[in-house]
């Protein structure tokens, strides 16, 4: 069964002689994303492969909150990157598609689409 996903990314700057600064972007509902899910990344290259039949516009990686394990998240396996350890990430993506994560260690990611 698909699930609606709704992404809202907002910012809120303050201190340093600004009083308040937001910035928030909505991203329209997505009828027909497909249900959060998990991987279980090993050390080295982990080839993801994002669902299809669905509409699917980004993912958001959720890794452990106390992950120690660096990442590189990569389009293809010979891309350099960008690296994160313990963030959320949110990477565009395509129905069908893939992403790599290479892991420095086992463990196990969250993945919402949307």
């Amino acid at each position: 069964m698909a699930k609606t996903a709704t992404t809202t990314d907002q910012t809120i700057i303050s201190g340093d002689e600004i009083t308040l600064a937001t910035y928030a972007r909505v991203q329209a509902a997505n009828a027909n994303a497909p249900p959060p899910t998990s991987v279980s990344l090993s050390a080295g290259n982990n080839t993801v492969t994002v669902p299809s039949g669905f509409t699917v516009n980004v993912v958001k990686v959720f890794p452990p909150s106390g992950s120690s394990n660096t990442k590189t998240y990569k389009g293809v396996t010979g891309d350099t990157g960008f690296v994160g350890t313990s963030q959320v990430v949110t990477l565009p993506v395509t129905a069908g598609g893939t992403f790599v994560i290479n892991s420095t260690g086992g463990e196990v990611v969250d993945l919402v689409y949307s």
